[in-house]
């Protein structure tokens, strides 16, 4: 009977293990860590390059700190908004990368990284305690900005 029930319960494991899809393996959790320290842009979006005025620009530090800038639509006053320097935090875990602050956080799968690009799928987010699973998956390409114009923008500038 033993042999029997350890037949049955054996064969139940093998089924449903047959129906679980194998997770895509992204970078490691160290090859993240290595690599995302600097400044990224957003340059494409579900693989459409993003258009100049809908543009975000994210600085990770290794603290676990970010500064995130954004240029954000608003359609009540149907204008682009410039937020600058958002302070926020972020954490690595196997391959996901997790984005967050005080309210909020945003969970990708990292998959793919080097010095140069970062793809990130976006899984779930977090937004005032209520948890959100993304069905229709966003993909987002991110490239690494090692130019800073920072200095030559400042001062006053005149419209001609």
């Amino acid at each position: 009977m033993k042999k029997v029930l350890f037949a049955m319960a054996s064969v139940a494991m093998m089924v449903s293990m047959m129906g679980c899809e194998p997770r895509e393996k992204g970078p490691s959790q160290q090859e993240i860590l290595t690599n995302i320290m600097g400044t990224w842009k957003l340059s494409a979006k579900d693989g459409k390059v993003c258009p100049t005025d809908e543009k975000f620009v994210i600085t990770y530090n290794n603290d676990g700190t970010r500064l995130s800038s954004a240029s954000m639509y608003f359609s009540t006053i149907d204008k682009y908004v410039w937020s600058v320097k958002q302070l926020g935090y972020y954490f690595v875990s196997d391959n996901e990368l997790v984005e967050y602050n005080k309210q909020n956080s945003v969970h990708f799968a990292v998959n793919r990284i080097n010095g140069q690009e970062m793809v990130l799928t976006e899984n779930k987010a977090i937004m005032d305690g209520k948890e959100y699973l993304l069905n229709e998956k966003q993909s987002y390409s991110r490239c690494q900005s090692v130019t800073d114009y920072s200095a030559a923008i400042i001062g006053i500038w005149k419209g001609v």
